[in-house]
């Protein structure tokens, strides 16, 4: 009894730590954000990203503004973090300053 007890709360205390280091992972990428979706979720690069409520979003001048006063399509920096209930969350956008040709 005891040492089923034991593995069980080895198993919880386990599964509770691979849980909480998931959620706390960033994940970043560069892509076109090429349109934002009446749900208020994002297309880049033709795949769909639900956005934070605390996003924070700065332009290539590294100002903060919000997300429907970037011009579509635009490149972009993001950082995001998979959780369990909503999959992958952005929580981070950084507009890529255009090159300008020489």
């Amino acid at each position: 009894m005891r040492k089923s007890f034991l593995l069980l709360l080895m198993f919880f205390l386990a599964s509770s730590f691979i849980g909480t280091s998931l959620a706390a992972v960033a994940i970043s990428g560069e892509g076109i954000m090429s349109s934002i979706e009446e749900d208020g979720s994002i297309i880049i690069d033709e795949g769909g990203y639900l956005v934070d409520n605390k996003v924070l979003i700065l332009n290539s001048g590294r100002k903060k503004i919000s997300l429907h006063q970037l011009s579509l399509p635009v490149r972009i920096y993001f950082e995001y973090e998979y959780t369990t209930d909503k999959g992958a969350v952005i929580k981070l956008i950084k507009e890529i300053p255009k090159e300008i040709p020489q």
